[in-house]
C-alpha cells in the first residue's frame, strides 16, 4: 500500500514537472548601493564567478547594484528575514540588528582613520563584537 502511493506520488509530480529533471540550483541574490562601476561591484563579480566555479553551479549569484532591490536598511530587512542573499551595507544599518555594532558608527572613538579601519581604538579593542 505505501509502495503504491509512493509511485502514484512519484508520478503525479512527473506528470507536473512535465519529466523535467529537477535542478537543485541554488541561487543567491547579492544587493548593494553602488554604481556597476563601483569596486564593490566589479570585485563582487569576480566573487560571484568564483563561487559558480566553486560550485560546480550549483549556487548562482545575481548582482544587484544600484539599489535594485532597495536602499541599505530594505536590504537588511531582507536578509533578516530569510532572503536567499547577501548584501554589502553600512555598519549604522546592522546596529539596528546587533545593537553591540553602534560603538563603530561612534567616529570620536578612533584616533585616526586607520585606526578606526583596523578597530585598534582603545574601546575597539577591548569590546567584542558579535553577530548572531
Amino acid at each position: 500500500m505505501k509502495t503504491g502511493v509512493l509511485r502514484t506520488g512519484v508520478t503525479i509530480t512527473l506528470l507536473l514537472s512535465g519529466g523535467a529533471a529537477v535542478s537543485a540550483q541554488t541561487e543567491i541574490r547579492y544587493a548593494h548601493m553602488n554604481s556597476p562601476s563601483h569596486f564593490v561591484n566589479t570585485k563582487g563579480q569576480a566573487m560571484v564567478d568564483a563561487i559558480g566555479e566553486r560550485t560546480d553551479g550549483e549556487v548562482s549569484n545575481v548582482m544587484f547594484p544600484s539599489g535594485q532591490l532597495g536602499e541599505n536598511s530594505a536590504i537588511t530587512e531582507q536578509i533578516s528575514l530569510g532572503g536567499g542573499m547577501i548584501g554589502q551595507v553600512g555598519v549604522g544599518t546592522l546596529a539596528n540588528y546587533v545593537p553591540d555594532f553602534s560603538i563603530i558608527v561612534l567616529p570620536f572613538l578612533y584616533l585616526d582613520p586607520l585606526n578606526r579601519l583596523t578597530s585598534r581604538s582603545p574601546v575597539g579593542s577591548n569590546r567584542a563584537i558579535r553577530v548572531d
